[in-house]
């Protein structure tokens, strides 16, 4: 049998429509702060969740902007990180790139043939050349769970002993041809994200880049740790084939998916003092997630956290997003409310946290449900193995 090496979280960045960097995004969660702006879709005003633009990006020529805008959100997200390792060791990580749109944005802006090849994994490499890590990433696209697949496969890597770094990237940039399609199957809120709410009515959509650096170097995620030391204990993920556009009503397979990433981590599910919902605001998948956390839990359900309310649903970056902004929240000692629950759905019989509370738990459940019926779990324990 394998023995598998515990796997680190030494660093972490994060760039959404809360902040350029994690402890700007937790700062306003933790203050409560869900301030959006919007976008046209479908002939109709929605709420968008959009990344502060850098001052510096020209507004003139949209396809220069697209790509300023870009490489900005991207050096932002790494910054802290990259100051923080020897250059030699940077250069040496093997990166890890999710993304469900990649550059799609850019070719609606660009209107014309550009330089920039039209293969998804050419985005990919162009961010390689922007961070001056020479590696050839390995890309994954799978609809809203693309982030946490890519981390799962780093941290296999990283287990069993095939490298010892590994830099998790995601992007999620605005572009019509996503919004469209979740437009034109009615899941888009016109209004605000209200997770597990009784009068919940679809997702914000918005946009963000994240990155985890994962290692099994306990020195290096000591050094690292601000100030606290995580670590990847589990991660699991499956493919939900009830339908092609939403989970199984039941929750099993999200369940089953759940369990699968206890047992690795060696858990009960007792043990688990907070979950990261994917609580999108969504009827049907609002409703299957619930169910699989009544099978998991039972009626002792640990503190329940939606955190789209403040960065919208940022798609193929999600998870990415979500983690990092959470672990910087943790480092405050506290989680953040969940926004727009004021009135739970009874028929679903949970009620996420409504208020910032302090909270230190060993070990954090996180869960991610994606279009097409992919289904990611994993587990955050603090400390070293």
């Amino acid at each position: 049998m394998t023995v598998r090496k515990p796997v680190y979280v030494a660093g972490w960045g994060h760039c959404s429509a809360r902040g350029l960097n994690a402890a700007t995004a937790a700062t306003a969660m933790l203050a409560g702060q869900t301030g959006h702006d919007g976008r046209q879709t479908g002939g109709q005003r929605h709420p968008f969740y959009r990344m502060p633009l850098p001052q510096s990006v020209s507004q003139t020529d949209s396809q220069i902007s697209w790509l300023q805008r870009a490489e900005a959100a991207m050096q932002a997200c790494v910054a802290d990180m990259r100051q923080r390792l020897p250059n030699a060791l940077w250069q040496q990580l093997p990166v890890f790139f999710a993304s469900s749109s990649f550059q799609v944005g850019l070719f609606e802006a660009a209107q014309v043939q550009n330089d920039l090849p039209r293969g998804a994994g050419s985005f990919a490499l162009q961010c390689m050349q922007w961070l001056g890590l020479p590696a050839v990433p390995q890309c994954f696209s799978h609809a809203c769970t693309s982030s946490a697949v890519a981390c799962d496969a780093a941290a296999s890597w990283l287990a069993q002993g095939r490298v010892t770094h590994a830099l998790v990237i995601a992007t999620e940039y605005d572009n019509q041809l996503t919004a469209n399609g979740f437009y034109s199957l009615g899941l888009l809120s016109p209004d605000a994200c209200r997770p597990f709410a009784a009068d919940r009515n679809g997702f914000v959509l918005g946009e963000a880049v994240a990155a985890v650096l994962l290692t099994t170097d306990a020195c290096l995620a000591q050094a690292m740790a601000e100030p606290l030391c995580w670590r990847l204990s589990a991660s699991a993920s499956a493919t939900d084939t009830y339908a092609l556009t939403g989970p199984d009503p039941s929750g099993h397979p999200i369940a089953a998916v759940i369990q699968a990433a206890l047992q690795q981590a060696g858990l009960a599910a007792a043990d688990i003092g907070l979950v990261k919902l994917h609580a999108a605001g969504v009827g049907a998948t609002d409703t299957a997630e619930a169910h699989a956390l009544q099978h998991v839990f039972g009626a002792q359900k640990p503190s329940l956290l939606s955190l789209k309310p403040y960065l919208g649903h940022t798609l193929g970056a999600s998870t990415l997003a979500e983690v990092t902004a959470l672990l910087a929240c943790l480092n405050h000692g506290h989680i953040p409310a969940t926004p727009g629950c004021a009135v739970p759905d009874p028929e679903l019989g949970l009620v996420p946290v409504g208020s910032r509370q302090p909270l230190q738990p060993e070990h954090v459940l996180c869960i991610s449900v994606g279009f097409g019926g992919s289904v990611a779990a994993g587990v955050l324990s603090r400390g070293l193995a």
